[in-house]
């Protein structure tokens, strides 16, 4: 058996008639707003150039000098070892005595003697505790 099949035909409500759209025509864009927004694209991105040109060459400056300032404390620190070095040198008691015979003076022979109470010179002097316990001079013999 055969049926003929029905169509169910919907009308649906054509609202483009009742509501119609205003269509706006298609805005031109001025030429003098359109340099206007290019221009200004332009002088941003040569502004966002030079700062970042800018701190670059900052950078790079400070770095040299920091450099160059390390180069100079690394000078001066072996500068000043070499002068510890030398001042080492000269307070030395060979160097005292060599000094001391080239200018004319003589090794003490013999027993040296100081007038005098030595304690009691050394508290007038101020002299630490430590070095009043030292031996006199005159208990100390010197080679000839």
């Amino acid at each position: 058996m055969v049926l003929a099949q029905k169509k169910n035909e919907w009308q649906q409500p054509n609202y483009a008639k009742q509501n119609p759209v205003k269509r706006n025509p298609a805005k031109r864009v001025n030429s003098y707003a359109r340099l206007k927004s290019v221009l200004s694209l332009i002088l941003l991105v040569a502004l966002v150039g030079f700062i970042g040109a800018e701190i670059l060459n900052l950078t790079v400056v400070k770095a040299a000098e920091i450099h160059k300032l390390q180069k100079e404390i690394t000078a001066l620190e072996a500068r000043n070892d070499l002068l510890l070095v030398k001042v080492d040198q000269l307070r030395s008691v060979g160097h005292i005595e060599s000094t001391a015979l080239a200018m004319g003076m003589e090794k003490p022979r013999g027993k040296v003697y100081i007038s005098g109470n030595i304690t009691a010179a050394n508290e007038e002097m101020g002299v630490p505790a430590f070095q009043q316990t030292a031996t006199p001079v005159s208990d100390i013999k010197f080679d000839d």
